[in-house]
């Protein structure tokens, strides 16, 4: 009876063991697993029992069991509850500890405070020759400006470009030079809205000088002297610039048309300057041929300008219209024509040459400042205005003219030597657009005013055939390029720019070569 017993106890053992394992297996799914030592060192702590059972309890023990009483039936009965197990987390490492303190301000008890960096040194003197520099080329440019000194060129045969023109170029090239350090990026930029005002004070007063009573009635062979000396010219340099710009710069065939059509306008326009040309005979209202010719070049120029603008839109997100190419056309037109409007009404009650002069360098300044902004051409604009101020009734234009001549001067002269800070002379594709421009313009004008005389069979004098066959190039020439690299300021408008102004001086240079035996006195250009 013992022995059957002992054995119920010891599978009474094993069975209360298994609810036990049982019983912990949802806490060992929570908490960390336990290793093999521990779960043996659990099962050792279960009491040993006499008679070398596993359990110390005894028969008594069993029949209570059986009987439905004792402490092993209440256990079976109730419901086991899993041991709480404590679990040692070690703490977290404490950050680190910064020693790092606030910027005292500097006082002057600390000189290692008070001194200022090298690069605010560097950036003050830059500032400081940049100033310089600028109130020197002001003050260069007034003096040169100047009726008495341009009066002295001009007796002397010398054109404006090449007396005053050429330094202020030569002195934009050399203080945008690096080691020269006077234009930097910075403050070339800065003074960027200078060139929107020159171009449009240009486009003023070449639009001032626009005689338009006269355009209804042209000279005899002016009709022919048009097509042969101004179209066949720029049918010419427009194919020879469109394909060096395409094997140049492929990809981009449409702008590059437009680029080769602005090199052929600013190779069209003729400047008044020229001792080649006879004295002209004029007609009834005035004009002779060669003036005729001009006005008439520069307004296609103009027409021509303004609609490249117009189709061949520059990328700016600043300005979110998207008008059609023709609509663009006809704001720029619209615009000119309401500021000439303006320029009017407030000329009309300005009593005084200096209100006259602030009337005019106000409209200007913001014709073009607006214009910049929509990216149109401010030289049309402005031309827009001048014409109206020249040719619209009841307008005093006595005053206008010698506020005109008076600014003139030295305004062109700051121009010509922002266009030269803006002068890439270092890119050779530019040089050698240069040549291609001065060959095919000089090709033309000859082939042009051959035609020309087998035509008007010797009613035209040769000394004016040859005049208009190695014409210069006015300022309305450089004012185009300038405008096509502020519209689209790429390495293309680069190349641009350096044909034209090395067109002009080189077209200037041959004229003066070619006119010291010829006995006409220079005229004004300005410009023209």
């Amino acid at each position: 009876m013992r022995v059957k017993t002992g054995w119920a106890l010891a599978s009474l053992v094993v069975v209360c063991a298994f609810l036990l394992e049982g019983a912990r297996v949802p806490i060992a799914s929570a908490e960390p697993e336990s290793t093999p030592g521990e779960s043996q060192s659990a099962q050792s702590e279960a009491p040993v029992g006499d008679g070398g059972t596993e359990s110390g309890w005894d028969g008594e023990g069993e029949d209570a069991r059986q009987a439905g009483e004792g402490p092993e039936a209440q256990l079976e009965n109730e419901p086991v509850e899993a041991p709480d197990f404590v679990h040692f987390m070690p703490p977290a490492p404490a950050p680190p500890i910064s020693l790092s303190f606030p910027e005292l301000p500097p006082t002057s008890l600390d000189p290692r405070l008070t001194s200022e960096s090298p690069s605010e040194t560097t950036e003050t003197a830059d500032l400081i020759k940049a100033i310089l520099g600028l109130v020197l080329v002001l003050a260069l440019a007034y003096i040169g400006g100047m009726p008495r000194i341009r009066a002295i060129f001009n007796r002397l045969r010398i054109s404006h470009i090449l007396t005053t023109g050429l330094p202020f170029l030569l002195l934009g090239v050399i203080f945008r030079q690096p080691n020269v350090g006077i234009l930097s990026d910075s403050i070339l930029d800065q003074i960027r809205p200078v060139l929107p005002f020159g171009l449009g004070w240009l486009g003023l007063a070449i639009g001032f000088r626009f005689d338009a009573r006269g355009v209804d009635r042209p000279p005899p062979f002016t009709a022919e002297t048009l097509v042969w000396l101004t179209l066949v010219p720029f049918v010419l340099m427009l194919g020879v610039a469109w394909g060096f710009l395409y094997y140049a710069n492929p990809g981009e065939p449409i702008v590059n048309l437009g680029f080769a059509a602005i090199v052929a306008t600013a190779g069209t326009v003729s400047g008044r300057i020229t001792p080649l040309i006879s004295k002209e005979t004029t007609d009834s209202t005035g004009l002779g041929r060669l003036a005729y010719v001009i006005q008439m070049e520069q307004l296609a120029a103009v027409l021509l300008l303004a609609s490249v603008a117009a189709l061949i839109r520059p990328e700016d997100t600043m300005i979110a219209w998207n008008l059609p190419g023709m609509m663009w056309f006809f704001i720029t037109i619209g615009f000119g024509v309401v500021m000439g409007a303006l320029a009017f009404i407030f000329l009309a009650i300005a009593q005084s040459k200096i209100e006259v002069s602030l009337v005019l360098l106000g409209i200007t300044s913001f014709a073009s400042g607006l214009s910049s902004f929509l990216n149109i051409p401010a030289t049309i604009v402005c031309f827009i205005v001048g014409l109206i101020l020249a040719n619209i009734p009841g307008m005093r234009r006595t005053r206008l003219r010698g506020s005109l001549a008076r600014l003139e001067g030295p305004i062109y002269l700051v121009f010509l030597f922002l266009a030269g800070a803006h002068w890439r002379v270092s890119d050779i594709e530019g040089w050698a657009l240069l040549i291609a421009f001065i060959t095919s313009r000089l090709l033309g004008k000859q082939i042009g005013a051959t035609a020309l005389e087998m035509n008007t069979r010797t009613q035209i004098p040769d000394q004016d055939l040859r005049g208009m066959a190695f014409s210069p190039m006015g300022a309305l020439a450089i004012a185009i390029a300038i405008s096509a690299q502020d519209l689209y300021p790429s390495i293309t408008a680069a190349w641009v720019v350096t044909a034209v102004i090395g067109g002009a001086i080189a077209s200037e240079i041959l004229v003066q070569i070619l006119g010291r035996g010829a006995s006409a006195p220079v005229k004004e250009e300005s410009s023209s």
